[in-house]
């Protein structure tokens, strides 16, 4: 397989990613809240139900951007790959930063949650939780792969020189 039709079907993974991503911030965050603050039978919210609801669908918003941000990181990586430059510092910064976003994310996620859950308000908090460590897996991989990258870097210098 060629540089390009790699780049493609990683650029058709990440739309895959970011539609995915964009339907649980329309259609599940807000289906699960209102689960969670009103009960499975709609009734009107009261001013406290109403104050819970809007907390959490704009707290689980805001952790969603760096997710979004961080599919940008991966479209400007597979630029790189196209190019056949997969093998360069730039491409490490950016799987750096992807992981350090994303541990940052993980942390105000799960304090956020074990707040929700505290206060009684997320009655989901086993699935946000594995989300948690879904994210804890996907960061290591990006550290390892980062590591894995720069590794490549310095082999290809390696023998560079030596032609």
């Amino acid at each position: 397989m060629n540089t390009v039709k790699l780049s493609i079907l990683v650029k058709c993974s990440i739309v895959a990613l970011g539609l995915c991503g964009i339907c649980i911030c329309v259609f599940w965050y807000p289906f699960s809240i209102s689960l969670s603050t009103m009960g499975v039978v709609p009734t009107k919210l009261s001013l406290s139900q109403n104050i819970e609801f809007w907390t959490q669908l704009t707290f689980y918003w805001a952790v969603s951007i760096p997710c979004f941000i961080i599919l940008i990181f991966a479209w400007k990586i597979t630029e790189s790959i196209k190019k056949d430059e997969a093998f360069s510092y730039g491409v490490v910064n950016l799987i750096k930063k992807s992981s350090t976003l994303l541990l940052i994310d993980i942390v105000i996620f799960l304090i956020g949650n074990i707040a929700f859950l505290a206060l009684r308000w997320n009655a989901f908090a086993l699935c946000y939780f594995i989300i948690a460590v879904i994210g804890l897996v996907v960061a290591s991989i990006l550290l390892v792969l980062s590591h894995f990258v720069t590794k490549a870097i310095e082999l290809k210098e390696e023998t560079e020189g030596l032609i």
